[in-house]
């Protein structure tokens, strides 16, 4: 299978100065078989790079013409180092079932939503015909309950053969995917996130409060990821169109996200998806952030009266910053700083803002000039500065 790219949907009149870049490599962050004897497999598409020549760019997305592959987890690379291999120099992106499938192996009552290779051949294909593999979401991983109960006569992992009656080597044909070793470019932080805004709220206080032990660690081909549990290292997920969290919660933690330069990894139904959660996580400038080249991960800068402000640096003085409501009742409130206060002042000629999730330009802004605008409870407002020198 083969997919070509085309151009994004949406584009602000000035945008980032930058460098063709693609990622390569594996997206688990666990090594082999886990204590429970759990083994996951990746499909992986070469992902497409951000092409701006000068400050024009955002125009289009390129995509490599390559084909997909599986990756199924044989062990650690020989001779790789889990940091210094020169794999995923950016956060990888895909699709994960593990937090809206669960463990839903009972095919015969619910053969729609079931861990099979109908599952994962019918999200394989949503990603493909659906835009979302030229975006950059190239990575489809199977978790958990897949393996039969017993093991093979030589003792390995085996596909439950009434679920996967075809095997994994066919499921792997279908998307023409080859086999991988595994390498250990991330790593999970926190629990299980759970699809509740309590779950999500909670890492990111920890990351916050832990932020100058997590955010040297962090970096190209070396990734923080904010949802890992010891039992069960499931990669991190986006709750986006699942049923526990608002929309508005929803873009917390996509902006919160990409800030942390974590993993993007989508764990609901593709099939259907709705528009507004689709627009969210297609938006061109969110995943520009998320896959910003530097690979600094983003700082909590202040927490004050119910709000607050986090900043991320990005390739040729660009700056993304986000503000979060975490208050749960009320009315949008009213926020007001400069980008002196945030700490940008690079460029004296000023910067031209962006409203990311909102899809607005808001216009040039100097070093003392105010920004101002209101966020809904459990909101936020993810800004993008794009420097004028």
């Amino acid at each position: 299978m083969r997919l070509r790219g085309k151009p994004a949907s949406w584009a602000p009149d000035s945008a980032p100065a930058g460098e063709t870049g693609a990622k390569g490599g594996r997206r688990f962050g666990a090594c082999s078989d886990d204590p429970q004897g759990k083994t996951r497999v990746a499909a992986k598409a070469h992902k497409p790079s951000w092409e701006m020549p000068g400050r024009r760019a955002l125009e289009r997305l390129t995509v490599a013409l390559l084909p997909l592959s599986l990756a199924v987890l044989l062990g650690v690379a020989p001779g790789a180092s889990p940091l210094d291999n020169g794999l995923l120099r950016t956060p990888p992106m895909g699709w994960e079932p593990w937090l809206r499938f669960k463990c839903n192996t009972d095919c015969g009552k619910d053969p729609e939503n079931c861990i099979s290779e109908h599952l994962i051949k019918a999200m394989a294909d949503r990603l493909a015909v659906d835009g979302w593999k030229e975006l950059g979401y190239e990575y489809v991983t199977l978790d958990d309950c897949w393996a039969a109960g017993k093991r093979d006569a030589r003792g390995r992992l085996q596909a439950d053969p009434q679920r996967f009656p075809s095997g994994m080597k066919a499921l792997a044909d279908y998307v023409n995917y080859t086999l991988l070793g595994q390498i250990c470019n991330f790593w999970r932080n926190y629990a299980d996130i759970e699809d509740t805004w309590d779950s999500l709220f909670h890492i990111i206080e920890w990351y916050g409060d832990n932020q100058d032990i997590l955010q040297p660690a962090s970096g190209p081909g070396r990734w923080n990821d904010p949802d890992m549990a010891a039992w069960n290292p499931v990669s991190f997920q986006l709750i986006v169109s699942d049923f526990g969290l608002s929309h508005e919660q929803s873009k917390v933690q996509a902006a919160l996200w990409a800030i942390l330069a974590a993993p993007f990894f989508i764990s609901c139904n593709l099939r259907n998806i709705s528009e507004e959660a689709k627009d969210m996580l297609q938006n061109p400038l969110l995943i520009y952030i998320n896959q910003d080249l530097r690979g600094v991960q983003g700082r909590l800068l202040v927490r004050k009266q119910n709000f607050e402000v986090w900043k991320r640096p990005l390739v040729n003085g660009q700056y993304a910053v986000a503000v979060l409501n975490n208050r749960t009742d009320g009315a949008p409130r009213s926020f007001a700083t400069t980008p002196g206060r945030l700490g940008i002042s690079d460029c004296r000629a000023g910067y031209r803002l962006y409203d990311v999730l909102g899809k607005l330009s808001m216009g040039v802004y100097a070093f003392n000039d105010t920004i101002s605008a209101k966020v809904t409870p459990t909101g936020v407002l993810l800004l993008f500065l794009n420097p004028l020198c």
